[in-house]
């Protein structure tokens, strides 16, 4: 479901969800204009919202911000994304941040990683890159142990778990 929530601050943003009904469904497109049916209520708010992005990538969301999605959203949006780099034309949102369109940019993804020299994220105003680490926080490092040792206690107790491959 797509989801319109509130910062504590009060401030809307519009956050896609990762459900495969939706991303097969193209919903994620249609409701920010790119495709041919939209969602009345996230088409009024997507004017006034900040926007963050957790999906996967599929070929109906590849480039989602691009020029024509930037146009439509409120003047001085921030934009996060912590997805995946091809969610975003590169060019068109180094292009909203210098012009003030976008106010600020948070981008752990770009669409080719290592990122190269002359990619305009590097340049562009109020973007701030990191090198795919979102998921690193000290939490998400204790939790992927504790699983891990788990995982380990299970196999060795003949009771394998969490099995990719059985």
């Amino acid at each position: 479901m797509n989801q319109i929530e509130q910062t504590p601050n009060g401030k809307d943003y519009f956050e896609p969800m990762h459900s495969a009904e939706h991303l097969i469904n193209g919903a994620i497109a249609r409701t920010l204009g790119c495709g041919r049916a939209f969602s009345t209520h996230i088409e009024k708010k997507k004017s006034k919202c900040d926007f963050r992005f957790h999906c996967n990538l599929t070929p109906e969301n590849t480039g989602l911000i691009n020029k024509e999605t930037i146009a439509k959203m409120k003047g001085g949006a921030i934009l996060l994304n912590n997805a995946r780099g091809q969610l975003i034309v590169e060019q068109d949102v180094a292009d909203a941040l210098n012009s003030g369109k976008l106010a600020a940019a948070g981008l752990d993804v770009v669409y080719t990683e290592p990122i190269r020299p002359d990619n305009p994220l590097l340049t562009a105003k109020n973007c701030i890159l990191t090198p795919h680490i979102s998921w690193a926080p000290k939490e998400s490092r204790q939790r992927i142990m504790e699983i891990t040792a788990e995982n380990i206690r299970a196999f060795l107790n003949g009771t394998p778990q969490n099995v990719v491959n059985p």
